[in-house]
């Protein structure tokens, strides 16, 4: 079992620095998968779209159009059940937030679940003062 240090490590690096999950040449080449569960289950539940096995989430990916960016702002993990808020670009479009939560099993993803949220400008009633 891997400490929480090296776990916390492991999910950054897998967002942060893996080449597999960018959409690029190299993607495919199996490195951005070894984070998932065999039959791990990927959702998005704004859309209804469910992807179960790394094969399938494989086959998703290396079909994705476009270079991805990640960013991770946030990352918090207990006991079996990780929260991460990461930023993504998908090519030279602005970032879009999103929040995913884990549910682990040792050291691997066995489900993410991935909201998407729309950037939008603050409300007009919200001075800067208020904020501060």
């Amino acid at each position: 079992m891997p400490s929480e240090d090296e776990l916390l490590h492991a999910l950054r690096r897998h967002w942060e620095g893996d080449d597999d999950l960018t959409g690029s040449e190299e993607a495919g080449s199996g490195t951005g998968h070894v984070i998932y569960a065999q039959d791990v289950v990927l959702e998005f539940p704004q859309s209804g779209e469910r992807f179960e096995g790394t094969d399938h989430l494989r086959r998703w990916r290396d079909s994705y159009p476009t270079e991805l960016r990640f960013q991770v702002r946030q990352l918090t993990l207990h006991d079996d059940h990780a929260v991460a808020e990461i930023v993504v670009a998908r090519g030279d479009e602005t970032w879009m937030s999103t929040v995913r939560m884990l549910e682990l099993e040792g050291d691997l993803i066995r489900r993410e679940r991935i909201y998407v949220l729309d950037g939008r400008d603050p409300a007009e009633f919200r001075e800067p003062s208020l904020a501060d």
